[in-house]
């Protein structure tokens, strides 16, 4: 594979970046409508030994794999940010890895290392987009397009060059950077919410920052789980991206009078947090298999859960031009978001009481998670004291955090109904869930279950990169032991944003303070 002549970038001319409208030129690039050859169990030739390396493998479906021209390049940089990224789901994993019987010195050693590594920068079991990638349904493709001809794509937006004028202040900042791929705009969609957004590269000062404030104590119960449908548990990590978006949005199609964060969906985060990362590495990030992955690929969408209404609708990327009406219409098309329930039952006694799920938008995410996290801290200090020893801080943190678990996922809660009464405010359903969902194994493990399937059923969009496959056997690896044939594998191998853009800063600022 070779580096792509023509990058995903699109041209700006005019003087006054935010008030003009970016030219679409995206429209060119190649619909994903090429299957992948998926070889036959005879061709793959795997050995037989300890199981197929999963680092260089990844089963194919048939029907959805999609090839993505340009997604990777062989001209791999050894002495920039490097990341193992994931090669399938963690479970399958850590399955691979519990089969070996020794782990070997050499080359197996440092196929382990890879694999573990990359595991980290994954879903935690892969339970929150497995289901919605193995969708038989689906059409997932990183340039969704419209019956307008426009293909709506993430792309760098690159300055007019060249011509002779006079820069200053921001503009001649940003063309600097591009130049010398330091940094970029960077336009992406946010396909849960109905808008587009650019950001801007930050620069390595607020990097610094950042990173001092995510290792900061403040964030410890935060740290705890990145992955399943955005707990309550990454509030605090949720809140730092949210500011960094603040301070480096660019542009954007949402009016200006609008307040983003009751726009944007929760299925967003993960989208925003990559529209960063493109940002900030402009020319390509690396992993193992010693390629490089073209960032401004990575935002996989199913686009057979887009109407042809809300494609059109998206594929205008006018600065300022969409109001909150419109947005709410496009959020409306999506059918499945809204009245989705389910019965928790009470084993023991066959009580029941019902939930309405719904999709929390990014503010609905931050108020419930820090009232939460509030009151759990709340509670350390009254009953530990402010002087108390950290370990044991922690310690009594995570405890009562477990006490009330449930109230984690609170911000996917509509209302509830027990006996035909209807509980909607927010002290309420923040009692039942700590007070009795929480406290009944039953109601609790059948609640979280609902979070998980009903997450999966709205999801849309999903970072990723394409399947591939062994470059030594030509194999191919199925997601688990036993999982069937060709069709029962996903076409995308899901990267957990966040830890793979935490992984990258931390190697950033290490390389900064190398700095003489």
């Amino acid at each position: 594979m070779t580096t792509p002549e023509q990058p995903d970038r699109e041209i700006i001319g005019a003087e006054d970046l935010k008030q003009e409208q970016v030219p679409d030129n995206t429209a060119a690039a190649q619909p994903d409508n090429d299957p992948v050859e998926i070889p036959t169990e005879a061709a793959a030739k795997p050995k037989e030994d300890e199981g197929i390396p999963l680092q260089s493998y990844f089963l194919a479906k048939r029907q959805n794999v999609l090839q993505v021209p340009d997604a990777t390049s062989s001209n791999f940089d050894g002495t920039a940010e490097v990341v193992p990224l994931p090669s399938t789901f963690g479970l399958a994993i850590d399955e691979a890895i519990n089969k070996m019987s020794t782990l070997k010195q050499g080359e197996d050693s440092l196929w382990v290392d890879v694999l573990q590594r990359g595991r980290r920068l994954g879903y935690l079991g892969g339970e929150e987009v497995i289901p919605a990638l193995n969708d038989h349904n689906a059409n997932w493709t990183h340039a969704p397009r419209a019956e307008n001809g426009a293909t709506l794509t993430g792309a760098s937006l690159a300055l007019e060059s060249g011509k002779g004028k006079n820069l200053s202040g921001e503009r001649a900042v940003l063309t600097a950077l591009s130049h010398f791929k330091m940094g970029t705009l960077f336009r992406a969609p946010l396909w849960h919410s109905g808008v587009w957004i650019t950001v801007k590269a930050p620069g390595d000062a607020r990097l610094i920052e950042f990173a001092r404030q995510i290792v900061s104590n403040k964030i410890t119960l935060g740290r705890m789980t990145y992955g399943m449908s955005f707990s309550n548990h990454m509030v605090y990590t949720a809140e730092l991206f949210a500011e960094l978006l603040a301070e480096c949005e660019y542009n954007g199609t949402a009016d200006e009078k609008i307040d983003l964060t009751k726009v944007i969906s929760v299925h967003d985060i993960m989208t925003i947090v990559w529209a960063l990362a493109a940002a900030i590495y402009p020319d390509k990030c690396r992993h193992v298999v010693e390629e490089r992955i073209n960032v401004a690929r990575m935002l996989r969408v199913n686009q057979n859960r887009l109407s042809q209404e809300q494609l059109v609708f998206m594929s205008n990327k006018k600065n300022r031009s969409v109001s909150m009406e419109q947005i709410e219409k496009y959020q409306a098309g999506f059918a499945a978001n809204f009245g989705h329930q389910r019965v928790l039952v009470d084993n023991r006694t066959g009580q029941r009481m019902t939930v309405v799920y719904k999709v929390p938008t990014l503010h609905d995410f931050l108020n419930t998670g820090d009232r939460w996290v509030t009151g759990i801290s709340s509670a350390v200090v009254e009953a530990l004291g402010v002087d108390a020893d950290l370990e044991k801080r922690n310690s009594y943190m995570q405890d009562l955090a477990k006490v009330s678990t449930s109230r984690q996922y609170l911000q996917w809660v509509k209302e509830v109904i027990i006996d035909g009464d209807i509980v909607n405010t927010q002290d309420g359903l923040e009692d039942i869930f700590e007070l009795v969902v929480s406290a009944n194994d039953d109601l609790r493990e059948q609640f979280e279950q609902g979070v998980v399937d009903f997450s999966n059923s709205t999801l849309i969009s999903v970072i990723g990169i394409p399947n591939y496959r062994c470059p030594n056997c030509n194999g191919v690896q199925h997601q688990t032991e036993g999982a069937g044939d060709d069709e029962d594998a996903p076409a995308i191998i899901p990267v957990e944003a966040i830890s793979t853009f935490f992984a990258l800063l931390f190697q950033k600022v290490a390389l900064i303070r190398k700095r003489g």
